[in-house]
């Protein structure tokens, strides 16, 4: 019987060994093969939820837009409907018997409602300008949408006669944003009265004003709305983050302003279930954009506001009632990661739900279950079903699946390292898929933007860590100072010191994981955008010969010129501090600002910049490279024309990583 036993067990690790072998590893056109899950709607009932899935198509340059469904109990995700258009934005209406989505009618965005099935679809919505989010009551006897409407002139309106001129007139700041120009338009919020699914009444509330009206909710009984604004216009709004919830009641037209006495700012308004109460968050500090958020809770009889997050070290996003009405689930940043929480009304106790090393993104309610949006370093976005009885989660989406299981990835391992200031500082090591300790591998710095923004178990698709791991780089991708969950002090401490201690972190970390046996020392590059790429701009300045190459992506390089063209001067405000024509300024300029240290500039680069980033605005990236090339210091210059601060177009996503990839071989 040993034999034959010998040759069962030799066939099975045979079979074993085959099916490790033909594994793949990463490369950038399976990584954009990857559906991107989003926009979940549970049904009432609990019996089932949509969602949204997005899968970018190389070909033509731009995604594939589905509805799916799926059982929570269980079962294989199924394409709902039947649409040759791109459908999104699904959500369950009148207790799950219609459904709403959205989808193209003549180039603008419509509301459509449909049986459970996706049958009969029928058109709700002709919004001039389209939809930008919408909402209904439980009972879809009330609609609640924003769209955009012309509030100023252009400028072929202020001359008539010329018809066929391009320029624009600007008095003001906050004449742009993020990607781009003010188009004398702004998101207002239009209520509409229904009946049997057909508009009987619409009416746009805050008509005239020139404000942007965002983050609409609408109470389960129907008759409040609540909304999110910053009613502020040129520098004041330039330099302010001063947003407040504005409270509707839809019978009588009254608006009250629930957060005015604060300052920074306010949003993600969530009504009770029992349509008595209102959750927002909430940031104290004006300007200062990565403040905590505390989670408030406002009483719509009595007017009562109770701060319910106000001792809990990190800041609350994403709020989520429970069934009674009694306590509310929240986001937050722990060590890295991103957990879900409860806190309740009577005590404001708070406890800790999850504790898995993943980024839990969004949280929904159904039943003694919640739906919970998750991914890691390893996969992307997905649902799963979290039982709060037993703490048991159970994947429902996996339309990566597939994909997913031909992919060899590499191990992520947790480390503390200590600081030159003698804290610790956790940091991510991303290894090779086929990892081999008795090899020496090139090791990749990775550089977080923000700069308050956690390197947490996020799944990227432009800054994939498993994605560099497969094309034989060992990440290290440190949590330097800065960021959040690690509390609140080590979060504010880089404002107005960015070339201090958060480079110093940068330095501690890579010089310790590059002690290890396997990691090739000779070899290191850094690489990273926005605040990653200004930090790699420092770095080539004072590195000390740590590293052979460098890659910055829409970076700040000269502080001076971008402090006053940035789209958001409350950033360069609280993050810098005073401007350059003061004395304060000018002295922290000199001290943080990279092109200050050219001279010792002696690494290739490459520099990455994108036309259409007005947050840090192209001409940042074409200094960077002219004074490299003026330096003799090999460098190359990736511009793409139509992108923003990130890369969303498919092919120029394909472009980014080629290139990424290629000056990595060349230099290391």
């Amino acid at each position: 019987m040993k034999k034959p036993v010998h040759l069962l067990l030799s066939l099975i690790f045979s079979i074993f060994l085959h099916k490790a072998h033909a594994l793949e590893k990463y490369s950038p056109e399976k990584l954009l093969s990857l559906s991107r899950i989003d926009g979940a709607s549970i049904r009432p009932d609990g019996s089932s939820m949509l969602y949204q899935v997005s899968t970018p198509d190389v070909s033509g340059n731009t995604s594939r837009k589905e509805i799916f469904s799926c059982a929570l109990s269980g079962g294989e995700p199924l394409l709902w409907g039947n649409f040759s258009e791109k459908v999104m934005m699904p959500a369950y209406i009148a207790n799950g018997k219609k459904v709403a989505f959205v989808k193209a009618v003549s180039g603008s965005l419509q509301i459509f409602v449909a049986e459970p099935d996706g049958s009969s679809p029928k058109q709700v919505t002709s919004a001039p300008n389209g939809i930008n989010a919408y909402v209904f009551s439980a009972d879809a006897g009330r609609l609640v949408y924003t769209s955009q409407v012309k509030t100023g002139k252009n400028i072929n309106e202020i001359y008539p006669d010329l018809d066929k001129v391009s320029g624009r007139i600007i008095d003001d700041l906050d004449y742009r944003n993020w990607d781009s120009w003010d188009d004398y338009e702004n998101s207002h919020v239009f209520v509409c009265e229904l009946k049997d699914y057909t508009l009987t009444s619409t009416k746009e509330w805050f008509a005239g004003e020139a404000y942007d009206y965002d983050g609409i909710a609408i109470s389960p009984d129907g008759n409040m709305m609540a909304c999110w604004a910053k009613k502020l216009k040129g520098k004041a709004a330039a330099i302010s983050t001063n947003t407040d919830v504005l409270l509707c009641d839809l019978s009588t037209g009254s608006i009250t302003n629930i957060t005015e006495a604060n300052k920074g700012y306010d949003k993600d308004p969530v009504f009770s279930p029992n349509s008595k109460m209102l959750a927002y968050t909430s940031m104290a500090e004006d300007g200062y954009e990565s403040d905590k958020a505390v989670l408030h809770v406002y009483e719509l009889r009595t007017g009562k506001n109770t701060a319910l997050t106000t001792t809990f070290p990190e800041g609350a996003s994403s709020p989520c009632w429970n069934n009674e009405s009694s306590g509310l689930y929240f986001i937050a940043p722990f060590e890295g990661t991103e957990q879900v929480y409860q806190v309740m009304l009577k005590d404001n106790s708070i406890k800790a739900i999850t504790r898995d090393v993943a980024d839990y993104t969004s949280v929904q309610v159904t039943g003694d279950k919640l739906v919970l949006g998750k991914m890691s370093m390893t996969y992307p976005r997905t649902y799963v079903l979290w039982d709060l009885p037993t703490g048991r989660e159970r994947e429902i989406t996996f339309n990566n699946r597939s994909l997913l299981s031909t992919i060899q990835t590499g191990k992520v391992e947790k480390n503390w390292v200590k600081t030159s200031d003698g804290k610790k500082e956790l940091v991510w090591v991303i290894f090779p898929p086929d990892f081999n300790p008795a090899q020496k591998y090139p090791t990749l710095l990775y550089c977080q933007g923000g700069p308050q923004s956690q390197v947490s178990q996020f799944f990227s698709f432009r800054w994939n860590f498993q994605l560099m791991a497969a094309q034989g780089y060992i990440v290290v991708a440190p949590n330097r100072r800065g960021l959040p969950g690690f509390g609140k002090e080590w979060n504010d401490a880089i404002a107005r010191d960015w070339g201090g201690q958060a480079i110093s972190d940068y330095y501690a970390a890579i010089d310790s994981i590059s002690r290890r046996p396997y990691v090739d020392a000779s070899r290191l590059g850094a690489v990273g955008a926005s605040y990653g790429g200004y930090s790699v701009y420092y770095m080539a300045g004072n590195h000390k010969k740590r590293f052979r190459s460098f890659i910055a992506h829409c970076g700040l390089f000269n502080l001076e010129s971008w402090y006053t063209s940035t789209d958001e001067h409350f950033f360069s405000r609280h993050d810098i501090g005073k401007g350059y024509w003061e004395k304060e300024g000018s002295e922290a300029i000199a001290k943080h600002s990279p092109h200050r240290m050219v001279g010792n500039w002696d690494t290739p680069i490459l520099v990455i910049h994108d036309e259409l980033d007005f947050r840090v605005p192209v001409s940042e990236g074409m200094q960077a490279f002219g004074a490299a090339r003026l330096r003799d210091v090999r460098a190359r210059f990736l511009y793409i024309p139509d992108e923003g601060h990130w890369v969303m177009k498919p092919q120029n996503a394909l472009l980014w990583h080629r290139e990424f990839f290629r000056w990595l071989k060349e230099t290391m």
